[in-house]
């Protein structure tokens, strides 16, 4: 007679990308540093948040790896791998370590995987806030108050042509030139010789130019969102894995049953 025991392979533990690893995030301290209380904010809370995550999915998968030895030694020793036991007249598959793994390790990642994503949104939410920082250095009050002068830096745009008018746009965001820069970023860019996308060059160069900490700090924070944006996903695919120590389970139990009934009709 066949042990059918032997039939169903073992689980293989998903791990988080190497990537997800809170020391990797050390070496952006300084950029996120120039942005003040917001950039360590942001550094704080995305290295305690992938330092958790990483160590969560290391201990379930040191579970996983632990019942998977203790599952294959059963087999080598060529017993079944789930019990059987008699009640009430019936005889049932005792369940293995796999169900015990299953129901024990699916509590703990969704409780990381809901920490994590929260900590994600505070990233994102701090990003916003080094942004809003960015853009308000763009506003020029003087200009934004005289509309002769609004109107004098419009005309000049358009009497330019469009090819000059947005190599003179961006010269005056590398130059840091705000009357012009206002005036780009709150008027409307036909009436300038401009397009859209001449408008949103001048705000990136812009906030580079007036910005510069804040905008590599905004830059690195995307970076860092990347990441935590992947351990969440890998957690995800850790949590969903866990459906196959399950099944694994159930076919443990299918087997046990299996073998007696073959010991039933030899």
């Amino acid at each position: 007679m066949t042990d059918q025991s032997n039939n169903f392979s073992m689980p293989e533990p998903v791990k988080l990308s190497p990537v997800c690893e809170a020391r990797h995030l050390v070496p952006f301290a300084e950029d996120m540093g120039a942005a003040g209380d917001v950039g360590n904010a942001i550094q704080d809370i995305s290295i305690r948040a992938l330092d958790r995550a990483w160590s969560t999915a290391e201990k379930v998968t040191a579970a996983e790896n632990a019942v998977n030895v203790a599952q294959l030694a059963l087999q080598k020793s060529g017993n079944g791998a789930a019990g059987l036991v008699q009640k009430d007249g019936k005889i049932n598959a005792i369940p293995t370590a796999y169900a015990e793994l299953a129901s024990s390790a699916k509590p703990v990642l969704d409780k990381a995987l809901e920490t994590l994503d929260a900590d994600i949104r505070k990233v994102a939410s701090y990003q916003e806030s080094l942004v809003k920082r960015m853009d308000e250095k763009l506003i020029c009050a003087n200009t934004k108050s005289d509309p002769q002068l609004r109107s004098d830096i419009r005309n000049h745009l358009k009497s330019l042509g469009k090819n000059k008018a947005k190599y003179a746009a961006v010269k005056a965001a590398m130059d840091g030139d705000l009357p012009t820069i206002h005036v780009i970023l709150t008027g409307p860019s036909e009436l300038m010789g401009l397009d859209a996308t001449d408008v949103k060059t001048v705000r990136d160069t812009a906030r580079k130019t007036l910005s510069p900490g804040i905008y590599k700090a905004r830059e690195t924070s995307d970076e860092i969102l990347k990441r935590m944006t992947t351990a969440s996903r890998g957690l995800g695919q850790k949590r969903d894995s866990i459906a196959s120590y399950t099944l694994a389970d159930q076919q443990a139990a299918n087997d046990a049953l299996s073998k007696l009934r073959g010991l039933a009709r030899s």
